[in-house]
């Protein structure tokens, strides 16, 4: 019988889980972030606040609503389509595009997988009992013990392990040891207590217990747990399927004698040769970084994967393996051996590092000083462990040379100018060196060691090599006969010219290449292969490619004979061909290429061959891989800051990385990259909590929100991570009043203030503006100019909060389409507000209304306008460093705010976005309170957010009905056919008052309000009692002469102009009104009244 094959299942194991379950997970709540996570609304239960979490780092996914979890996206169709494992992975295939496979399998092969299988769902039950043991769960304390009641002696309570403060014994001594929740539940740490045989038994499961080494027999008869008494550490297949367990006895109830580990014994499921603990996890990391931490113990792994080394797994008490190093090969190049700091471990490390040279690895080891006596886990607990670790790496061949090298300096003569070692010494050296590189499979690597070992010892190392023939490469236009390479001296057979002195310097790249660059010239060989002569004015270097699926770059440097040095991205198409190679380098000035085509070919090989590959920053900020990028330098948080230097250019983890706005050659452009120069940290003598005072004494309670809003915009991906959105901090109030300097107070946060987007233009247009929110990852962005009204603005400025980024076309095809996504934080300005509850809710709602200062203010506001100028960018430094701490905190302190926020007298009851809102705020200062930056306390802090509250509350409550009227009176009055409001028809303007029949103005407006609203307009009578309330509202006139061209009175509503909120534009409107008809209106009823004009 067919069944799938397990190279389409690992296929399926190894894709972007966040990519895969949003292929099937429709929802819009469903977000994939750019830190490697995704976020959304439970998929299995109904709720408000998304708790689905899923991750490519620890290849996981979570739904916290429901307590549903798995390791891949086959768990997840499982729980979400309710579909057994073979339909589940059908169903992957089909969703990932992965052609099914199937391969025949016999009888016995079908009865052997679903032994595995049956074992395997066993193991996974022991497992979670294991895990629930150790939380001190119902069922895994409570149940067991009751069922354990039954069992003699061994399962009688006194033999379990008692609670102590809320913690088992278990649960504090791995937190004592300094281990997070996180990494315990990553780990799934779990404990044995008493009573598993009882449970098995109750199942009929006792055999298969037995298999599995989770059962013990009595020599006499008889059972017993294996790891009773014992932490347990679950061992995971590469897949993240349990497979067997380690167990560590509690030091408490240690036995002399007794060993500190067990491990489960081979089994069906278990072969310690193949496994790899932690490898499950570390996977993503290990491609990612391209290599790996090899240690020796579980808590080895588990403290490296908490300080940020992800990349990091260990052997199961065995050596390593050809297995092993087969897994490893698949995902990463490097191995760092990070044994014990002991004898043991140095025996270990060299035995691993020949297996891995062998097997093509590059291998590293991390050394700290022997006498130590330290493990990876204590070291791992030092201040600053990252950058001790990688500090202490180095090349495990040379390292071993060294030492070696050292001891043969003891007996050395180094009284002349060069050292003489022993003969027997360097005869030991050489030996030692050609074990080593000896093991090495690759030419190219074990050439560059012994140019290693010569350059640093002196030793010239001599390994056979087998005889090769006599190879052509061929090119379009010549064959180039290349000498054997081994000869005496190959470089006999060549001609070069006379500035060439010392070809030897390019031996390899004349014979593997017949291309070399010597003094900024390129030099070819002739057609027949063995004259050379120079075919440029330059040299040339690809420093990188740049992958992207669209556009694919290449950094290259070029340097002609007169010294100048050019540095550019250039499509990778455009140096394909010799004619658009020519073109691209003589664009930059006088750079001259006279080579053939079939030497442009040859010279191409030769610069791929030593190119590197990275990534060409165009979004400046945060980074997926874990630094912030400014326009002038780097912050690794909680390491170092590092400069970029004049190219644009820095490394980080072997890996380069390139700036385009930060190279030098466009400095002085103003055209080039002009928002990105502004996005720099700028070094000032200002500290981050003199600013903050400066800005809170300008501006006070309005202040509150700005700094904790530009404090929270640097961790902004945190936050969207964790709640789906972002606030929107607006402004708002007639002019005059510092909304733009306040604005500016915050972006400086980010660099000098961006040009802020008008919000004036089509929707079409601002769209295209929009584009600055993709410009900046954790930046902040404006938007000014705001009026109420246009519906497709709003709906931008919605999608702004919760992240929605909009869609444009692709020219890949007609029917694709890119997203343009909003990755900065939003400021809002305007002096007029919106009335829509949708867009009200999501603001921060910030009303300035002073528009006159004191002398003393108007120098603290020049002040602060100052520092801005000058700027005070380099004061997010200290903060960006605190990423960690905001990292592991926000969303425990944000809901525990939130919390608090929702029982406040004054914010009970408002919809439930404004409190999201503000709880984002409030934990932004429970993170970093302690710290003492905040010029305000947490009392006043609360005092503005309930008034902020107040304010909201105020104006959803009035717009809801009352404004509403009168937006649609107004467009009625503005109406050019159709029946509208006119000035001496149906409305009379007198005095500073006007007068309308309400019912006659009732029936005009309902119509225009479904038009506007798409919705019915309230009744009359709800209508009619909004507009008394309200404090415009003077009576009612029983008779009065409306339409002045009919004398027929009748009764109308009396509204005072004055206290209208579009009197403005009412009284303009009547005016326009007034000189269409050239009829002027009547005169005041009195002397002392004042006419609306």
């Amino acid at each position: 019988m067919p069944y799938i094959k397990n190279e389409i299942i690992d296929k399926i194991y190894e894709c972007d889980l966040c990519e895969a379950i949003g292929r099937l997970y429709l929802d819009p709540s469903y977000k994939i972030l750019s830190n490697g996570t995704a976020k959304g609304l439970s998929p299995f239960v109904n709720e408000r606040t998304p708790s689905f979490v899923v991750s490519n780092v620890k290849m996981i996914w979570k739904d916290f609503a429901s307590g549903r979890a798995g390791k891949s996206v086959i768990d997840f169709i499982q729980a979400y389509k309710n579909l057994d494992f073979p339909e589940a992975v059908k169903l992957s295939c089909e969703v990932l595009n992965i052609p099914i496979e199937y391969e025949k399998e016999t009888e016995a092969q079908k009865a052997k997988r679903q032994e595995k299988k049956s074992l395997g769902e066993i193991i996974a039950f022991v497992k979670e009992i294991y895990k629930e043991n150790f939380a001190g769960s119902p069922r895994g304390a409570e149940s067991l013990r009751g069922r354990a009641s039954e069992g003699g002696a061994e399962g009688s309570k006194e033999n379990l392990p008692k609670l102590s403060h809320g913690l088992l014994p278990a649960q504090k001594y791995m937190q004592e040891r300094g281990f997070t929740e996180e990494i315990l539940s990553d780990f799934e740490i779990g404990y044995a207590l008493a009573g598993m045989y009882e449970v098995l038994k109750e199942r009929g499961q006792v055999s298969e217990g037995v298999a599995l080494g989770v059962l013990k027999a009595y020599q006499n008869g008889g059972y017993y747990d294996f790891f009773k008494g014992r932490i347990i550490f679950p061992i995971s297949d590469k897949h993240g399927h349990c497979v067997g367990f380690g167990g560590r006895v509690m030091p408490s109830e240690a036995k002399e004698g007794a060993p500190k580990y067990l491990n489960s014994p081979e089994s069906e499921v278990f072969h310690k040769s193949e496994l790899l603990y932690g490898f499950h996890l570390a996977r993503n990391s290990m491609a990612q970084r391209g290599e790996v931490y090899l240690v020796e113990g579980y808590t080895d792994v588990m403290r490296m994967h908490q300080i940020g080394l992800r990349n990091c797994v260990a052997t199961l008490g065995t050596a390593l393996s050809a297995q092993h190093l087969s897994e490893i090969k698949k995902l990463c190049k490097k191995l760092i051996i990070f044994r014990d700091s002991d004898k043991a471990g140095a025996t270990a490390a060299y035995r691993d590092m020949g297996l891995a040279l062998e097997a093509g690895l590059f291998v590293e080891r991390v050394v700290f000083a022997s006498e130590s006596k330290e493990d990876p886990d204590s070291i791992g607990q030092r201040e600053g462990a990252v950058a001790l670790i990688e500090g202490a790496r180095c090349d495990a061949v040379l390292h071993y040379l060294q030492g070696a090298y050292e001891e043969a300096l003891v007996r050395a003569d180094t009284k002349g100018k060069k050292v003489i070692l022993m003969p027997e010494d360097k005869k030991r050296l050489s030996d030692l060196a050609m074990e080593l590189i000896g093991k090495i499979p690759d030419v190219v690597t074990r050439d560059a060691y012994m140019e290693q070992v010569k350059a640093r010892f002196g030793i010239k190392v001599a390994i056979e090599k087998p005889k090769e023939e006599k190879k052509y490469y061929k090119t379009p236009e010549i064959v180039i006969d290349f000498p054997q390479y081994g000869t005496e001296d190959p470089l006999e057979n060549y001609q070069f010219p006379k500035e060439v002195e010392d070809p030897s310097a390019y031996r390899r790249e004349i014979i593997e290449y017949g291309v070399f660059q010597h003094a900024n010239r390129i030099y070819c060989s002739t057609d027949k292969g063995n004259a050379f002569y120079d075919i440029s004015n330059f040299s040339i270097e690809i420093i990188q490619h740049m992958q992207d699926e669209q556009f694919p770059m290449k950094l290259i440097r070029i340097c002609n004979v007169h010294g100048v040095e050019k540095i550019f991205d250039v499509l990778s198409e455009k140096i394909n061909t010799l004619n658009s190679f020519k073109n691209v380098v003589t664009s930059y000035g006088n750079f001259s290429f006279s080579g053939s085509a079939a030497q442009h070919e040859r010279l191409l090989r030769y610069l791929f061959d030593r190119m590197g590959t990275g990534r060409k920053i165009d979004v400046l900020g945060w980074q997926a891989e874990g630094f912030w990028v400014w326009n002038n330098k780097i912050v690794i948080p909680g390491l170092r800051e590092e400069a970029i230097n004049s190219e644009g250019l820095f490394k980080y983890q072997n890996d380069s990385y390139y700036i385009p706005s930060a190279n030098k050659n466009f400095e002085k452009n103003m055209y080039k990259y002009g928002a990105q120069k502004k996005f720099r940290s700028i070094p000032t003598e200002v500290s981050l909590p003199q600013y903050l005072k400066q800005l809170y004494k300008v501006h006070r309670g309005h202040a509150i929100t700005g700094i904790l809003f530009g404090i929270g915009s640097l961790f902004q991906d945190i936050v969207v991570s964790c709640t789906g959105f972002f606030p929107i901090l607006f402004y708002f109030g007639p002019a005059s009043t510092g909304k733009d300097n306040i604005c500016e107070a915050i972006q400086s946060f980010v660099g000098q203030p961006q040009t802020a987007i008008q919000l004036e233009g089509s929707a079409s247009t601002i769209k295209a503006q929009i584009r600055e929110f993709a410009q900046f990852s954790n930046g902040i962005s404006q938007l000014s100019e705001y009026k109420r009204g246009n519906p497709q603005v709003d709906g931008i400025i919605k999608g702004l909060w919760d992240r929605r980024g909009y869609k444009r076309g692709s020219i890949e095809s007609r029917v694709a389409v890119d997203e343009v996504p909003i990755i900065s934080s939003t400021l809002l300005t305007g002096n007029d507000s919106p009335d829509a509850e949708a867009l009200i809710t999501r603001l921060i709602w910030e009303e300035m209304k002073v528009q006159e200062f004191s002398e003393e203010a108007k120098a603290s506001y020049n002040k602060l306008k100052d520092m801005c100028r000058r700027g005070v960018s380099g004061i997010s430094d200290w903060l960006l460093h605190k990423r960690a701490v905001f990292q592991e905190h926000f969303l425990e302190v944000y809901r525990e705010k939130k919390r608090l926020l929702s029982e406040r007298e004054a914010i009970k009851g408002v919809p439930v976005r404004m409190i999201d809102n503000l709880a984002v705020l409030y934990a932004v200062y429970g993170i970093f309170e302690r710290e003492g930056i905040f010029p305000f306390w947490q009392e006043d802090m609360e005092r503005h957010f309930d008034a902020l509250i107040e304010n909201q509350r105020r104006k959803i409550e009035s717009d809801s009905v009352y404004q509403r009227f009168w937006d649609c009176f107004m467009v009625c009055m503005r109406l050019t056919q159709g029946e509208r409001l006119q000035v001496d028809t149906n409305l009379r303007a007198e005095g500073g008052r006007i007068y309308f029949n309400f019912s006659t103005a009732y029936s005009i407006v309902q119509r225009q309000w479904f038009v506007q609203y798409r919705e019915q307009a309230p009744g009359k009578s709800e209508m009619r009692r909004q507009l008394r309330e309200d404090s415009s509202y003077m009576g009612e006139e029983k008779s009065i002469r409306i339409n002045t061209n009919i004398n027929s009175p009748t009764s109308a509503m009396v509204i005072d102009v004055s206290k209208l909120r579009i009197r403005e534009e009412l009284l303009a409107e009547i005016e326009v009104q007034s000189l269409r008809t050239a009829s002027p209106f009547a005169a005041p009823s009195t002397e002392n009244e004042n006419t609306i004009f």
